[in-house]
């Protein structure tokens, strides 16, 4: 199996929309190493979250763009139409790595292509990636309220950290600096965002539990030093923890 999804830098230069990058880093996922596979087009589609006709009209729009190669696979007994094979045009230059497992984040379209965007333009050392909004727009053919949108989306997921500037040495602001995670760092960083919140929760519960039973006492002692009935000291405890547990 491969470790990685092998997406050439050229193909942001074929003007693709979202669905079609995603049918095309999905025939990637299934490829050999001569770029070739067979795979239904149901497959596709309950990898991606599609249909099977949104897929197919994918392929083809890929097919009329030079990307990739359709031929037919047969059963040989019965001649009967089994699957599609495919072959993915082969590109000299640079590639990104995508992680193999990509698909399984359910990305919503645009901020699946956005994603794939700046790991390419990220370092690999520093994991930054600092291209401008107005390159982004360019190169990805989207909106700049799509892509703020999408930005926002991966930086609230955890997917990757934004700095607001980035100030070069004369004072101006320059690009936005995206920090895109590796999911081994994005894995941990859910885990400690997880701890806290179930830490925080026990918090809350301790303090609540300390804030219910001093009032308790308090109006224990309220009560005998006026001499209220039994009955009515049991209401007031259960009235006033109901309330501070809300």
């Amino acid at each position: 199996m491969n470790r990685y999804i092998k997406l050439p830098d050229a193909v942001f230069n074929y003007n693709l929309n979202a669905t079609e990058l995603m049918v095309y880093t999905a025939l990637q996922k299934h490829a050999n190493i001569f770029g070739r596979c067979i795979v239904k087009h149901s497959t596709i589609a309950q990898l991606i979250g599609a249909t099977a006709g949104t897929v197919s009209r994918a392929t083809k729009a890929l097919k009329n763009k030079g990307l990739i190669f359709i031929h037919t696979c047969r059963n040989r007994k019965t001649g009967e139409q089994i699957a599609n094979g495919y072959t993915l045009e082969s590109f000299t230059g640079g590639y990104t790595k995508l992680p193999v497992n990509i698909h399984a984040y359910k990305l919503p379209k645009s901020v699946f292509k956005v994603y794939t965007y700046l790991l390419k333009c990220r370092c690999n050392k520093s994991l930054e990636a600092v291209p401008s909004l107005s390159q982004m727009v360019s190169a990805l053919h989207m909106s700049k309220r799509t892509v703020i949108d999408a930005v926002t989306y991966l930086q609230q997921h955890l997917y990757l950290s934004k700095e607001r500037y980035d100030r070069k040495t004369d004072n101006r602001i320059g690009h936005n600096r995206h920090v895109v995670f590796t999911p081994a760092l994005r894995a941990i960083m859910l885990r400690l965002v997880i701890a806290a919140k179930k830490a925080q929760k026990k918090i809350r519960a301790t303090l609540s539990q300390k804030v219910t039973r001093v009032a308790k006492n308090y109006f224990t002692k309220f009560s005998y030093s006026i001499a209220y009935p039994t009955k009515t000291v049991n209401r007031l405890h259960h009235k006033m923890g109901f309330y501070l547990l809300i």
